[in-house]
């Protein structure tokens, strides 16, 4: 999702989502025990109706960071073994585990934080330089052969 291209009122939208986002630090494993990691960040962002676009891959970001600390488990009950880099990871069957748990939402919290200043520093930016083209009086072009003329 390229937020280069969002305009001002879409990342103002952007911004009040996930200035909305509570990553509640005391929510117990077992509210999440045995969900898809996907769910599980969903229901501790307390996101009940889902998310989409940016904050979706905000979300999609601290689960692969989680995955990549091995902080999730295959719940093949015949070997849990946790996942890594060498093999193949399938996000339908990553669950969060109990040892990792609170990794996991202080991962998230770090990813939510992120997302919601770098969405204030993009609008921030956007706002100041529309702001700074509607100030600044656009100067006479003048031919170079011909000071005296200008043209529009």
């Amino acid at each position: 999702m390229d937020v280069e291209n969002y305009s001002v009122q879409a990342l103002r939208s952007l911004l009040s989502v996930l200035e909305a986002i509570v990553v509640d630090g005391d929510f117990p494993y077992s509210e999440v025990e045995g969900k898809q990691i996907m769910s599980a960040l969903l229901k501790a962002c307390k996101l009940g109706g889902g998310a989409t676009g940016y904050v979706w891959l905000t979300l999609q970001g601290a689960a692969n960071e989680a995955r990549r600390r091995n902080l999730l488990f295959n719940p093949n009950f015949h070997a849990r073994e946790t996942y890594s880099s060498a093999l193949q990871p399938n996000c339908d069957n990553m669950r969060p585990c109990r040892h990792g748990w609170e990794m996991t939402k202080g991962i998230l919290m770090r990813h939510v934080l992120e997302s919601t200043s770098d969405i204030r520093r993009r609008l921030f930016m956007r706002e100041q330089s529309s702001s700074a083209q509607q100030i600044l009086p656009s100067a006479p072009r003048r031919l170079p052969r011909f000071p005296e003329r200008t043209f529009s």
